[in-house]
């Protein structure tokens, strides 16, 4: 009876995060440039510039995940089955290419600029 119990009041919980994950997939699958089958976001994933990401299938991406650029447009490109977990910042400035079958640890910081040894420089890409 117990265990009936708590299910029962976990139930709403599960909805509203179930619900949530359909909203922010179908959101995202809308309004960024390329999204592959089977990819799927959780709510509180932004991205700066959507029309420059493409995602490729079987993607998820945890609450948290931001990608901007600091200057410019460069874009994103993911790859099949990456898993970008929750907290990660992704910098496009330099554009950033991620390959297949990538997890990203939680709250990784990826940038693909510099801006040299003054901290109020405008940034620039890095060289690749």
């Amino acid at each position: 009876m117990h265990n009936n119990v708590l299910r029962v009041l976990r139930l709403p919980a599960q909805i509203h995060r179930r619900a949530g994950l359909i909203l922010a997939t179908l959101w995202h699958r809308a309004t960024l440039a390329q999204v592959g089958a089977g990819s799927r976001f959780q709510p509180g994933v932004r991205f700066d510039d959507p029309s420059s990401v493409i995602i490729g299938a079987g993607c998820y991406f945890w609450r948290g995940v931001a990608v901007s650029a600091e200057i410019g447009r460069a874009g994103l490109r993911i790859g099949d089955g990456v898993q970008i977990n929750r907290g990660v910042h992704l910098d496009t400035t330099g554009g950033l290419v991620i390959g297949d079958d990538t997890l990203i640890s939680e709250a990784a910081v990826i940038y693909t600029h510099d801006h040299g040894l003054h901290p109020w420089a405008s940034g620039s890409a890095c060289v690749r």
